[in-house]
């Protein structure tokens, strides 16, 4: 939210095309997922054209409406990215010599290089986040009025895969920190050899223990890495499968057990 708010001062009408663009290739995105389901079941040939120029304008509407999103927010990010690394520039100018040895070389070339450019890039994703939560939104209000009952069953299976991915997630994410903490102290070894190569050399024990350490600090850096990443890729295929469990009770079980037309089982299997 800070992000969104510096990017906002800088600039407010882009960044409010953006996020109404974005919002509405969302929604245009679920009306085309609507317009599939009403031909799929529609028997009436002349209403079937008509839903036929209707899908046509929404693929039209969903392409242009996400370019012109990213457009707006780029433009911008690399406004506000020159402004930032100008302003800043500006402030290490007029700082004291002192506070500057203080900071250091290598947090100033930080700032100015990826922290500025990590802010952007994050700025771009924003028109994603705004396009899938309008997808889900609008699906979830088109499955409620298809059918409340088999909606609460969708609902509950969501909530299960949200656990299922949000815990194990968590887990990795902590595994992760570990990970970091100890490729920054393996960077630090590497660094310390670069600088100390000469010294190593000399002193055979004193390089079989440097060596020790590397070893150590690396084979916990892999480890962490190994299981983070395990972890993650566990919670995305269980994400998956829930989809097909989802898609078939509702195509297998809901017909039999609630009232469901063909519509209804469609439109709940497509969205």
């Amino acid at each position: 939210m800070k992000v969104l708010t510096l990017f906002y001062n800088f600039s407010r009408a882009p960044l409010i095309l953006a996020v109404l663009t974005a919002i509405g290739s969302g929604l245009a995105s679920t009306g085309i997922l609507i317009l599939i389901n009403r031909i799929l079941v529609s028997a009436d040939l002349s209403s079937e054209r008509s839903l036929a120029w209707a899908f046509a304008a929404l693929c039209v509407l969903v392409p242009v409406s996400r370019f012109v999103s990213s457009y707006a927010l780029l433009s911008l990010s690399q406004k506000a990215v020159f402004d930032l690394r100008l302003d800043l520039c500006r402030k290490i100018l007029a700082a004291p010599m002192r506070r500057l040895e203080e900071v250091g070389a290598p947090r100033l070339m930080a700032a100015l290089t990826g922290d500025i450019g990590s802010m952007a890039g994050a700025l771009t994703e924003f028109p994603l986040l705004c396009m899938n939560g309008a997808v889900v939104v609008g699906s979830l209000a088109y499955l409620g009025w298809l059918s409340w009952k088999v909606l609460l069953v969708v609902l509950a299976l969501m909530v299960v895969g949200i656990l299922g991915y949000h815990l194990p997630m968590r887990w990795g994410a902590a595994r992760q920190r570990l990970a970091r903490e100890e490729g920054d102290a393996l960077f630090q070894h590497f660094r310390a050899m670069t600088e100390g190569t000469k010294e190593l050399k000399l002193h055979q024990p004193r390089r079989r223990a440097f060596l020790a350490q590397v070893a150590t600090t690396g084979g916990a850096f892999r480890r962490l890495n190994v299981a983070s990443r395990s972890i993650f890729a566990g919670a995305a295929s269980f994400g998956q499968a829930l989809v097909f469990v989802a898609v078939g009770l509702v195509i297998l079980v809901i017909p039999g057990t609630m009232e469901a037309d063909r519509e209804v089982v469609t439109g709940f299997a497509l969205i």
